[in-house]
């Protein structure tokens, strides 16, 4: 079931469709100098990887980075970050659930600082290698 994070295909030739969705847990440390701000937020994505499905009957849960390492997961940036990380404080913040049928459901908390392009807007853009998505 594991293997070393090739995209997975799902014998199709199209672009693998991730579900993407996030919860802002706070907006703060705003610079009007640099036009720049701060933002925690919760990140969610699923997407069907054929490869993964299993016999279980409940959804396996991942939580042990050393095995989320080793699986392929999207390759989301934040086009205006200035800099980003994963929360971490004693382990790694994140969940991974994988369905019976293959589906994937990955959670992490991000941290990022954010340029903002107009004063009256702070938005941030979340694109694939070679995809934008929101």
């Amino acid at each position: 079931m594991l293997r070393d994070k090739p995209m997975p295909r799902n014998g199709q030739k199209t672009p693998l469709q991730v579900y993407v969705g996030f919860y802002v847990e706070s907006l703060g440390n705003f610079q009007a100098t640099e036009m720049t701000f701060d933002m925690d937020m919760y990140l969610y994505m699923s997407w069907q990887d054929d490869t993964m499905k299993h016999n279980g009957s409940e959804h396996v849960l991942v939580n042990d980075k050393d095995i989320l390492d080793k699986i392929w997961l999207p390759d989301l940036y934040f086009a205006n970050a200035r800099s980003a990380y994963f929360h971490k404080v004693t382990v790694y913040n994140f969940n991974m659930f994988i369905s019976p049928q293959g589906t994937i459901s990955y959670g992490t908390r991000v941290t990022l600082n954010l340029v903002q392009h107009t004063i009256s807007k702070c938005q941030h853009t979340i694109s694939g290698l070679y995809h934008t998505i929101l």
